[in-house]
Parts: C-alpha cells; structure tokens; sequence
C-alpha cells in the first residue's frame, strides 16, 4: 500500500460494473489512476466506456463452458474416466485506469 494506509491499487473480483468500481473509488477520494490502479475481472464491455477505461481480466465463460462441454461429451460417448483438466487461458485488457502516469 501507499502511504497514510491507502491502498494504491485495487484488483476487484465482484459482480459489479467496472463503471460502478471507478465511481465507488472516486467517492471515497481516489484519483484513478494517479491515487489507485484499478483492475476489474470482468466480461463488462461498458470498461472501455470509461475515464479513464477500466483494465480488465476475463475469464472468458465461454471457453470455460465449451472446454466443460467437451470434457463432458467424452465421458459420455468415449467412457474416459478421468480427464487432467483443459486450461483456458485467461485476457487481460490493459487500459488507462491501471497505467501509472510518470511522476514530475
């Protein structure tokens, strides 16, 4: 954290907007990003309508269900027992409201 006990970045990990984020923290003082770096995890297209546009980390749902789908139709069709698991990558869209601007 920063000094005086602030945080100066934040990683939110919650159903919410990241409109409602950038909002929330600029209510209680934040200046985004010169006080808080903000990240989302989020699928929200409206990130990018923001000032500044909030950086995102999806978990891409539809390749995790699509990866599930499949796992499940090969235990169904072919009898595998056990699978290792598929891992989907995740992506990080960076945007302005995690990019420290430099100091004078």
């Amino acid at each position: 954290g920063s000094a005086g006990g602030r945080p100066d970045a934040l990683l939110v990990v919650a159903e919410a907007s990241p409109p409602l984020i950038l909002d929330a923290a600029r209510r209680h003082g934040y200046r985004v990003p010169g006080d808080l770096l903000l990240v989302c995890v989020s699928e929200d297209v409206t990130a990018t309508h923001t000032e500044p546009p909030v950086t995102t980390l999806s978990l891409r749902p539809e390749e995790v269900a699509k990866a599930g789908v499949e796992l499940l139709v090969g235990v169904l069709e072919q009898g595998l027992a056990e699978s290792a698991g598929v891992l989907v990558p995740t992506r990080l869209d960076v945007r302005g409201s995690s990019l420290r601007r430099p100091r004078d």
